[in-house]
């Protein structure tokens, strides 16, 4: 086995431990939580950093050992805009207006409040609301 494979086999094996310490009530869930946000933003960065090495080296195999390491190329294609077509922007701007609408009949009905559509009158059917998870987020830098 590899040092860095070693390394990071190592550094789960010591979260999972305090993952277990937090569940026990041993440790303290945000100073885990704070702690694991920050390795996360920094693993993310690394990751940004070596891609186009990781594409270069990918390169230098072939497609059996690639499969006999498990790993593979993913993603690619295409990514579609439509905004250079007048009848998709109109369309879109009509639906964002919908949308609008329906969102502002939501936030009425939750006071007991209906929302008439001003030109025809009819009343405007709420969009359906559907709570988020809330999550805690820690600054970005880690306190001195």
């Amino acid at each position: 086995m590899g040092k860095t494979k070693e390394l990071f086999m190592e550094m789960r094996e010591k979260i999972n431990r305090e993952v277990d310490s937090v569940l026990n009530g041993e440790t303290n869930a945000f100073e885990l939580g704070r702690e694991l946000s920050y390795t996360k933003n920094c693993i993310e960065d690394a990751k940004e950093k070596i891609a186009e090495s990781e594409r270069n080296e990918f390169d230098k195999y072939t497609k059996e050992e690639l499969k006999f390491i498990g790993v593979q190329m993913a993603g690619g294609g295409y990514t579609y805009k439509f905004d250079h077509i007048p009848e998709w922007v109109e369309l879109k701007d009509k639906l964002k207006a919908i949308e609008d609408k329906a969102k502002e009949a939501f936030r009425n009905a939750l006071n007991n409040s209906t929302l008439f559509d001003n030109e025809t009158g009819a009343e405007v059917t709420p969009a359906d609301g559907i709570p988020r998870k809330q999550s805690i987020s820690y600054a970005l830098k880690q306190p001195k």
